[in-house]
């Protein structure tokens, strides 16, 4: 099983879907109840996938082009305000 299991997409609305099937597998293996997941909080399998993607990276997985994007997109959320206001060509 390999993190590019979960088939990151996007959906409407900036949403991340992606496949149960392997959260369940990890779940399993690391001795954790899957349905506690499933049904908690998005905050709780966000935190299960980014840690994951983190260990993955750590261990040479391949990027993730949805995973980056959205890291990305978190990194630079104020970036859609105004931050620096000056006159065209005096910058």
């Amino acid at each position: 099983m390999s993190f590019a299991d979960l088939h990151l997409r996007w959906h409407g609305g900036g949403i991340i879907h992606f496949d149960w099937f392997p959260i369940e597998r990890l779940c399993e293996a690391s001795a954790i109840n899957a349905e506690l997941i499933r049904n908690s909080g998005p905050e709780n399998v966000a935190k299960l996938i980014n840690y994951w993607y983190i260990v993955h990276r750590l261990n040479g997985g391949a990027p993730d082009p949805v995973k980056e994007e959205a890291m990305s997109l978190v990194a630079t959320g104020h970036w859609g305000e105004i931050q620096f206001i000056h006159a065209p060509g005096h910058a």
